[in-house]
């Protein structure tokens, strides 16, 4: 990836030769990948999902449930084979969707997470539901990630905030979250949530 400015750093790294500030370099890992059957219903929703856990994250949100993925050397190589379980995952009939978390999505190759993103939405049709620590506003002005969001169905934006933390909540882990509609967010050009109108 030439010229990487996926985080707020955006220090231009070549990561096809060199690491970033942030310590990436293009061998994406994985922290996790499963399916998710009721455990954590903020992530399994009412049928359950294919949930997939990106490593690195550069927003360091004090009190993040996940902070062992903040690593972006920490799990597993990325690699084919992952994404064909992923993928079997999410094929499987119980499943309702998937879920892409991290450390934080849009700090990857945003060419491995759009590919992804599509090949979900063709042999699946199935919902896809991202986190992400960046809002929507800063999301939608960078070419490639409003290319990814076109795929996604439902993004939980902005930093989990400590002292906003509610465990009441559905999706997300601090009230300041958004959940946002993304497809008619892009069609009505501002943010409508999900599931109002």
């Amino acid at each position: 990836m030439n010229k990487c400015n996926n985080c707020p750093r955006k220090c231009n790294i070549d990561r096809d030769s060199s690491v970033g500030f942030c310590g990436q370099s293009n061998d994406l890992k994985v922290a996790l990948h499963q399916l998710h059957f009721y455990e954590e219903p903020c992530i399994s929703g009412t049928k359950g999902s294919g949930t997939i856990f990106f490593s690195g994250c550069t927003h360091n949100c004090k009190g993040c449930f996940n902070k062992v993925a903040q690593d972006f050397n920490y799990g597993k190589p990325y690699t084919k084979e992952v994404e064909d379980l992923f993928m079997s995952y999410i094929k499987n009939e119980q499943v309702n969707g998937a879920c892409l978390l991290g450390g934080e999505p849009f700090q990857q190759d945003l060419d491995v997470i759009l590919n992804l993103v599509k090949r979900i939405k063709e042999e699946t049709g199935k919902p896809i539901y991202i986190w992400s620590g960046y809002l929507w506003n800063d999301l939608i002005k960078d070419p490639k990630k409003l290319e990814i969001l076109q795929y996604i169905d439902v993004i939980i934006d902005g930093q989990f905030e400590e002292d906003k933390k509610d465990l009441t909540l559905k999706h997300k882990g601090s009230w300041n979250q958004r959940e946002i509609d993304v497809q008619k967010s892009l069609l009505n050009g501002g943010i409508v949530l999900y599931g109002m109108e």
